[in-house]
């Protein structure tokens, strides 16, 4: 396995595997997109998104691995139009956090991730933290349905098909945050101090063709309650394809769909993207 210290992901939570983890290859992945047209008007866009950590062992036994993992974190569109002002997305935002997670025997994952962000549109700044628990179960425990979260094989090893692994993703979680400011007017009543409780779910599939470059396909949805705040129900479908560049799946081409809110901003967005990306 590769002991690289550091990570980058397409989210922060997905920091907490590392790259010979079984179920890397379906975690995000952080992407770069640039469109451009000059069929009217001369318009250009530019998209990143994706956080950079690096993990440190915090004391870890023969039974429990706990590491934490300092990150910075950026999700910024802006569109250029000739003879017009710039555009930026609503939910653009940076931020810096702490994820410090703990690994009980492969079986048991914790995480708590304190964060402060700054959205550079909207101009507020959120003080936030998140606690993620996601149950890796075996496949021999759940047949014939698939375990939670740990990928396993879904077809026999043949040189003349497709090696095809499936996983079930599923974690519960809780948010809460306070704005120290909360920015522009008309952002006001949207920007609250918030707890939110739910959980994140979905499918994800990984296809190895033998000589081929290998897909990824992931669809999640998230679903929040909001015990305060300004949502009273937080719903986010996520969906991503990748086609892998190089044999490791560290870098591809990955064509993404999301609707809903932003579980950061709860911002409304609705977004299509294509572009390069990478998780190492």
């Amino acid at each position: 396995p590769d002991n690289s210290l550091w990570r980058v992901r397409g989210i922060a939570d997905d920091l907490y595997l590392d790259r010979g983890s079984a179920g890397f290859s379906t975690t995000s992945k952080a992407t770069l997109t640039e469109t451009g047209d000059s069929s009217a008007t001369h318009t250009q866009s530019t998209k990143i998104q994706g956080v950079v950590g690096y993990a440190v062992d915090i004391g870890s036994t023969d039974r429990i691995f706990r590491t934490a993992v300092p990150y910075l974190a950026a999700n910024e569109s802006l569109a250029m139009t000739q003879g017009k002002p710039n555009t930026n997305a609503p939910y653009n935002f940076i931020a810096a956090g702490m994820l410090l997670t703990e690994d009980i025997e492969g079986r048991h994952f914790f995480s708590l991730r304190p964060q402060y962000q700054e959205n550079t549109t909207q101009r507020a700044q959120l003080t936030s933290l998140r606690a993620i628990y996601a149950p890796w179960t075996r496949a021999e425990e759940s047949k014939p349905f698939l375990p939670f979260n740990t990928p396993v094989p879904l077809n026999q090893n043949d040189q003349f098909q497709p090696v095809i692994t499936g996983q079930l993703l599923f974690d519960l979680r809780a948010d809460v945050g306070t704005y120290g400011r909360r920015g522009d007017p008309p952002y006001n009543s949207q920007n609250q101090t918030f707890e939110r409780f739910g959980t994140k779910s979905g499918l994800a599939f990984s296809a190895t063709p033998s000589n081929l470059p290998t897909f990824t396909l992931t669809a999640t949805e998230t679903i929040l309650y909001g015990a305060s705040g300004s949502l009273r129900n937080l719903n986010l479908f996520e969906t991503a394809l990748t086609i892998s560049l190089d044999p490791h799946n560290y870098y591809g081409l990955t064509f993404g769909y999301a609707n809903g809110f932003n579980e950061d901003t709860a911002v409304r967005l609705q977004s299509w993207t294509i572009g390069f990306s990478a998780h190492l």
